[in-house]
C-alpha cells in the first residue's frame, strides 16, 4: 500500500445533469475509489473556469492499539478499517503520517496511549 495522486485535465461535456458529464464522472469514481476501499484525502474538479466542486482534506489520527502494541494511522471515518501506517514507535508514526499528508492533504491529529488527543496540526 502506498500513497497515490491522480491529476487528469481535458476537455469535453461537463454541467449538463447527464451521465456523461466530466463532473458526473469524477463524482462516480471517487465513490468507486471509496467503494474499494482507497482513503481519498481530497478530490476537486473545477469545469468552465468558474465552478468547483471540492472534497474537504481528510483528518488523520494517530493512535495506539494496546493488541499490537503498535502505533497506527487512519483516516477519520475509517476507524474500523486497516491502518494505512503501522509503526513501533508513536514518533516514527507521525513522521509517517506528515509524509502521507504532504502528498495527499489534510490534518494531523495525535493521540496518546489512553486515546485521547494530545496534539492537532493545523
Amino acid at each position: 500500500m502506498g500513497n497515490w495522486c491522480i491529476v487528469i485535465t481535458g476537455t469535453g461535456p461537463h454541467d449538463n445533469g447527464i451521465p456523461e458529464d466530466a463532473n458526473a464522472i469524477f463524482q462516480d469514481f471517487v465513490t468507486e475509489l471509496r467503494a474499494a476501499g482507497h482513503t481519498v484525502t481530497a478530490a476537486q474538479i473545477t469545469t468552465g473556469g468558474a465552478e468547483t466542486a471540492e472534497l474537504q482534506p481528510v483528518n488523520y489520527h494517530v493512535t495506539y492499539q494496546a493488541d499490537s502494541g503498535e502505533w497506527t494511522v487512519k483516516a477519520e471515518g475509517q476507524a474500523d478499517g486497516p491502518a494505512l501506517i503501522r509503526r513501533d514507535t508513536q514518533q516514527d508514526a507521525i513522521n509517517a503520517a506528515v509524509g502521507l499528508i504532504g502528498v495527499c492533504s489534510g490534518r494531523l491529529i495525535v493521540h496518546k496511549k489512553d486515546g485521547t488527543i494530545s496534539d492537532r496540526s493545523q
